[in-house]
C-alpha cells in the first residue's frame, strides 16, 4: 500500500536536479567474499587474469530505482525502459569502470568519484562526473548504493576550446616575433641588392634572383603577421552581399567547370566592418582549399547572413557570418584540431604552405571576429567566418584605423 509519505518521498526524489540511480550491488560483494582474497594487490592480479569474473560481476548489478533527472540525462521515457536497458550490452569501456567499482568494494570503500562518458538512448554521447556512495547501514552488504551523475559536457568543451585558443595565441606570438625579425633581415638583403644593381656587369643577374627571393620571403612574413594579428588593417563598412556577388564569377573560373558554385545570401545581411582586401583574400583562400578537397569535382556553397539567436553564443551578437561549404573529403578530428596552426598542411610537399587557414584565423580575430570549422571525414567541410557589423562611413573608419598605434612591421 502506498502511503502519503511514500508519495512525498517519490516527489522529492524526482525533484532532485541531479541524475540519481539506486543500485543493489550485494551480488558483487558476495562474489568477492567467496574468493577469499584479502590482499588488494593479489586481488588486482586475479582480476587481470580473470576478465570473466568482471563480466560476471557486471551481471550482478541490479538497478533498483532512478529519478526523473536520470531519465532525462540518459534519454529514456520510463523507469522500466531505463532499468531494462542500462545493464545490458556492456562495452569494454563500461567493464573498465565496473572493475574500478569491484576494487572499491573489495577495499571496503563507500565513496568513489570518476569521470565517464555515457551513450544516451538516442545514440549521442555526454560526459558526466559520477559520484558513487554507499548509504549508512549498507557498508557490509552494498545492498544499496547511490550513483549520481552530473553532465559536464559543455564544461569540458569550453575548457578544450580555451586550451586550443591559448595554444594558437602562443603560436601567434612566436610567429609574429619571428616574422618581425625575419622581415627586418629581408629588408637589409633587399636594400643591398638594390645598391648592387647600380653597378654594371653580370652581378645584376644575381641581384635580380636575390630580390625575387626577398619578395617571396616578404609574402611569407605577411602571412605570419596575418596569423599573429599584427598586420596593418584598413577596415570599412562592406556590403557583404555585393562582395560575394563580385567574387562569384572569379571563383567559378578559378575553381574550374567540375565544381559548381552556389550562393545563399540573406538579402537583409548587414554591412560588416572589416578590411575588404582581407575578406576577399580569405574567401579566395577558403575556396582554393575547398577545391583541393574536391579532386573529382563537387559543389561549393557560399552563404552569408546575420548571426541569429541560434548562433549568438560566444560574443557573436551583432555579427554577420560568411560560410564556405564544400562536398569534399572532409577532415578528421586530428586535422580539425590543428587546421589553424601555421605551416600545418595535409598536402604534399610543395603543394601548399599551410598558411591559408592560419591567415583567415588571424584576420578574423584581429577584426574582432572568429572562425569555426564543421567537418568530418567523408561529409565535406564548412568554414564560417564571423565578423562584426558596422554602419560607420568608410572614410571615418579608415581615419580611425590609421590613427591607431601601428601593429604591423615594415612590409616589402
Amino acid at each position: 500500500m502506498t502511503t502519503s509519505d511514500d508519495i512525498e518521498m517519490r516527489a522529492l526524489f524526482d525533484a532532485v536536479p541531479v541524475s540519481v540511480r539506486v543500485e543493489d550491488l550485494s551480488g558483487i560483494k558476495r562474489r568477492i567474499d567467496a574468493l577469499g582474497i584479502a590482499d588488494p594487490g593479489e586481488f588486482s592480479h586475479y582480476l587481470d587474469r580473470h576478465p570473466d569474473f568482471i563480466a560476471a560481476c557486471a551481471g550482478e548489478i541490479r538497478v533498483v530505482d532512478v529519478n526523473a533527472s536520470a531519465l532525462e540525462l540518459h534519454g529514456f521515457a520510463t523507469r522500466e525502459a531505463f532499468i531494462d536497458t542500462v545493464t545490458q550490452n556492456f562495452t569494454e569501456k563500461h567493464l573498465r569502470a565496473i572493475r574500478g567499482g569491484i576494487e572499491a568494494i573489495h577495499a571496503g570503500k563507500t565513496l568513489l568519484e570518476f569521470e565517464s562518458t555515457i551513450t544516451r538512448n538516442d545514440g549521442t554521447s555526454r560526459i558526466v562526473m559520477v559520484r558513487w556512495t554507499v548509504p549508512p547501514g549498507n557498508e557490509a552488504t552494498y545492498a544499496r548504493t547511490l550513483l549520481t551523475s552530473t553532465d559536464i559536457t559543455d564544461l569540458r568543451r569550453a575548457e578544450e576550446m580555451l586550451r586550443h585558443s591559448q595554444k594558437l595565441e602562443a603560436i601567434g606570438q612566436i610567429a609574429g616575433g619571428v616574422a618581425h625579425d625575419f622581415n627586418n633581415l629581408l629588408a637589409v638583403i633587399h636594400g643591398n641588392a638594390e645598391l648592387l644593381d647600380t653597378h654594371d656587369g653580370p652581378i645584376t643577374e644575381l641581384t635580380a634572383s636575390i630580390r625575387r627571393a626577398t619578395r617571396r620571403g616578404a609574402e611569407l612574413t605577411q602571412r605570419l603577421l596575418a596569423f599573429s594579428g599584427r598586420q596593418p588593417l584598413r577596415p570599412r563598412a562592406i556590403d557583404l552581399a555585393g562582395l560575394v556577388d563580385s567574387m562569384t564569377a572569379l571563383l567559378s573560373r578559378t575553381l574550374g567547370s567540375a565544381i559548381t558554385v552556389e550562393t545563399r545570401i540573406d538579402p537583409d545581411v548587414r554591412p560588416i566592418l572589416a578590411d575588404p582586401g582581407q575578406v576577399e583574400s580569405a574567401l579566395l583562400n577558403l575556396a582554393l582549399n575547398a577545391r583541393d578537397a574536391m579532386a573529382i569535382g563537387g559543389r561549393l556553397v557560399i552563404s552569408a547572413g546575420n548571426v541569429g539567436a541560434d548562433r549568438a553564443g560566444e560574443g557573436r551578437q551583432g555579427q554577420a557570418y560568411l560560410s564556405i561549404t564544400d562536398s569534399g573529403t572532409g577532415m578528421s578530428a586530428e586535422v580539425r584540431e590543428r587546421a589553424f596552426e601555421p605551416f600545418f598542411t595535409t598536402k604534399e610537399i610543395g603543394k601548399g604552405s599551410g598558411l591559408g587557414l592560419s591567415m583567415v584565423y588571424g584576420f578574423a580575430r584581429q577584426s574582432g571576429g572568429s572562425v569555426e570549422i564543421d567537418s568530418d571525414e567523408g561529409r565535406g567541410t564548412t568554414v564560417t567566418i564571423y565578423l562584426p557589423c558596422g554602419e560607420t562611413p568608410a572614410e571615418a573608419v579608415e581615419d580611425a584605423a590609421t590613427s591607431l598605434p601601428p601593429r604591423g612591421d615594415n612590409q616589402m
